[in-house]
């Protein structure tokens, strides 16, 4: 098992170490990966990468040095947050209602606008072994 995002002390070392043994895998689905590291869900990976504005379909081998840092240091953060609030990934914006369609940046948000650009949300169930959100614009 790979290092798990959700203990008190997060190696992000052995994660890196981790994820450049599986260069030419996609980023989406390392991130499910055990043995690369632990504890990421499906929702949570397309809502880390949205965060990180990483595009799910993006090869190891490619990701920059800058992003995989921020990728790393941002994923324990992400899951802490939607572990306190009972899986909300995204923040309630003033006067706004909870609904399910306010919980979360893009996951099962397929053909609704981004919070952030306005643009449609996609997703994607053949390249990806789960099924994948993303938003085209935010996450090139």
């Amino acid at each position: 098992m790979g290092p798990d995002c959700l203990s008190e002390i997060f190696d992000i070392d052995e994660a890196k170490t981790r994820l450049h043994t599986k260069q030419n895998l996609l980023i989406s689905e390392a991130l499910l990966d055990r043995k690369i590291i632990s504890g990421i869900g499906n929702k949570y990976k397309s809502e880390i990468l949205f965060i990180c504005k990483i595009s799910p379909f993006k090869q190891i081998s490619h990701l920059e040095s800058k992003e995989e840092n921020i990728l790393l240091e941002r994923i324990p953060k992400l899951l802490i947050y939607g572990y306190k609030n009972f899986g909300r990934t995204r923040h309630l914006l003033k006067n706004e209602k909870s609904s399910w369609n306010t919980r979360h940046w893009v996951f099962r948000r397929t053909g609704k606008e981004c919070w952030i650009c306005k643009t449609v949300i996609k997703s994607e169930k053949t390249i990806t072994s789960r099924a994948t959100f993303w938003c085209p614009n935010c996450q090139q």
